[in-house]
């Protein structure tokens, strides 16, 4: 994955989950709250319950796009977000206007959690909303951006629809806990060419922590979750002709989740400058107990070190070159699921790992590894996350 926050640390971007208007009238008499407001109040009570905060835009902009889901237009989200702050309905943090990275963020409160439970409880199950693109493009400012309508996109479109049957075919959930299956978009950045990972529409079981995915049930069967070992790093010696040269974030004398971590950070930087700094100021660093001179100058003998270690793909460093590796990794993951689908077994990805009923492992595997072949990968390993 990415130099960045895991999936399951962020908050989760508000979305249109379920099909809502079995309860829209009931939800309106209890809230005042018109179609949106319904589905936002469903979202933020499923993120509750995996104690997470919805994050979302104030900007007019952000919702130019043609592909943004009808029910989030730009005026009936503020208006609902602002009806369900106004009458002390949410927690809300308002960002201000113009800062760059960091969108508003709200969290259920009391109210709003017993009134949309006590809906739930008396109404049948929600139908997931399915996504009628489910491709996202966003910009440099993470905008979603209209996608052109062409062959590759109606192609790419088909097969998202086709893994998404599966998906909202299954019961996934912790033992006892909330839903946690949901309907999946790949999300591209600037092109077409860059990103294209999987993401879910509101909670699921990728907002969850690594360790609690152990306790996923899939249909009431627990789950094992699988992953390819350094599969950016082998995609470049791939591509580079060279073998890998053991585990890539080995290095004598450095803990293996700072060289990870830094190995990643410079995959997706554009300039060694951002990669020192951020390598310099993170947590794998000893940040912030760690003196900042002390901290950018290790930073600074770890990069170089790392390119000491890989030559031969050195030139990807501090490139911009996380996206594009991304690209290529949501392909293999799409081959994965594709192949899974195809025999009746449905896998939930987590981009370069894929969890499945444990009496599935084996042929989740033996997709991993076709896959990795397809694409050219003849070291890569596939193991248990631990």
């Amino acid at each position: 994955m990415g130099g960045g926050l895991e999936d399951d640390e962020r908050d989760i971007p508000l979305a249109v989950k379920y099909e809502t208007s079995s309860i829209w009238r009931p939800l309106q008499q209890l809230l005042g709250v018109n179609r949106t407001g319904a589905a936002i109040a469903v979202s933020l009570v499923e993120a509750h319950n995996l104690d997470r905060w919805v994050s979302y835009s104030r900007s007019r902009t952000f919702y130019d796009s043609r592909d943004c889901h009808p029910l989030l237009t730009y005026r009936r989200t503020i208006t609902a977000v602002d009806h369900f702050d106004g009458n002390g309905l949410i927690e809300h943090f308002r960002q201000r206007p113009g800062v760059r990275g960091m969108q508003s963020c709200m969290r259920a409160g009391p109210a709003l959690i017993e009134a949309v439970q006590g809906v739930l409880e008396v109404h049948p199950p929600l139908p997931l909303d399915l996504p009628r693109l489910g491709l996202v493009m966003r910009d440099a400012d993470g905008k979603a951006i209209s996608i052109p309508r062409t062959r590759e996109v109606s192609r790419m479109s088909r097969k998202v629809a086709e893994i998404n049957e599966g998906l909202i075919s299954v019961d996934a959930r912790q033992a006892a806990g909330p839903c946690l299956a949901a309907p999946v978009s790949r999300i591209f950045n600037l092109d077409l060419h860059r990103g294209g990972r999987f993401y879910t529409h509101g909670a699921s079981w990728q907002n969850i922590k690594r360790e609690l995915r152990k306790s996923v049930q899939i249909n009431g069967e627990p789950v094992v979750e699988l992953d390819y070992s350094t599969l950016h790093p082998a995609l470049l010696y791939a591509e580079a002709g060279a073998p890998l040269p053991g585990d890539c974030y080995t290095i004598v004398g450095w803990a293996r989740p700072l060289v990870k971590f830094a190995f990643l950070v410079l995959l997706n930087a554009r300039n060694v400058h951002s990669a020192r700094q951020k390598i310099a100021h993170s947590e794998e660093m000893g940040w912030p107990s760690i003196h900042e001179q002390v901290a950018l100058q290790r930073a600074s003998l770890l990069i170089a070190e790392i390119k000491a270690r890989h030559p031969a793909i050195s030139k990807a460093f501090h490139s911009d070159a996380g996206a594009r590796l991304m690209r290529r990794d949501s392909e293999i993951a799409e081959h994965v699921l594709l192949t899974l689908n195809s025999k009746g077994i449905v896998a939930l990805p987590m981009h370069d790992s894929f969890l499945v009923p444990v009496s599935k492992r084996w042929d989740l595997e033996e997709a991993m590894m076709e896959a990795a072949y397809r694409f050219g990968l003849r070291e890569i390993q596939v193991g248990l996350v631990g």
